[in-house]
């Protein structure tokens, strides 16, 4: 018997890798907003009296992200601060602080030059020039007032 060796076709071969590698991306794809759906609607919050928004506020002489959750704004209000710099974490919190938003109202800070609020000012401070430890205090001072005045509160929780 007489034995064929098989020509490696560099085209097809490369053709099969492409479309295996584009599978490969629209199945991670799917798995990732197919997870996002799930945590979104598993802790989005829809009672009576909650809040549950992402918005923009003036801290300083920047526009900085909020997401602000709870089931009550008459709960005590925390203020979330995430680890850093540049750490934001507002958009991995729902898992964890389901927990938290049936007695507190959260308030997730995106603080200057990091996450939501960079990219909402690259054109103000697109080399983060501002930010120090001495604005980011003055920030929080704001975001304590901000948060005590729209939730009617003496204190807030950081």
């Amino acid at each position: 018997m007489k034995t064929v060796k098989r020509k490696i076709n560099p085209k097809k071969l490369l053709k099969r890798l492409f479309s295996a590698l584009l599978l490969l991306i629209i199945i991670i794809t799917m798995i990732i907003g197919i997870s996002r759906l799930i945590t979104y609607f598993s802790c989005n919050i829809d009672t009576e009296n909650g809040v549950d928004e992402g918005i923009y506020v003036t801290l300083g002489d920047q526009e900085q992200y909020l997401l602000i959750r709870g089931e009550n704004v008459e709960n005590p209000v925390i203020i979330w601060l995430h680890g850093g710099p540049a750490a934001p974490d507002a958009f991995a919190n729902y898992i964890f602080q389901k927990y938290l938003t049936a007695d507190y109202t959260v308030v997730n800070w995106d603080q200057r030059g990091c996450g939501r609020t960079y990219f909402k000012n690259t054109d103000v401070d697109p080399n983060n020039e501002t930010v120090s430890f001495e604005q980011a205090q003055e920030d929080l001072e704001e975001l304590i007032d901000y948060a005590a005045k729209r939730f009617n509160k003496e204190k807030v929780i950081i």
